[in-house]
């Protein structure tokens, strides 16, 4: 702590934990993963595409 505050970093705290977003990390991302897995793209932007489709395939509930 004393080598950060010479340095003038500053400290960020983390956020307080919030059950409202944990089931979207828990629950849509392996979603996700599991449906772009095995897929292989020939450019980011293709990757990127893959993902926004998976997304709205989602069901909303």
């Amino acid at each position: 702590m004393q080598y950060l505050t010479e340095e003038n970093v500053e400290l960020l705290d983390h956020p307080p934990y919030s059950p409202d977003r944990s089931p979207n990390d828990f629950f849509t991302f392996p979603k996700i993963k599991n449906g772009l897995r095995g897929q292989r793209f020939q450019s980011p932007e293709e990757a990127v595409d893959a993902f926004k489709n998976a997304v709205l395939d989602l069901p909303e509930n």
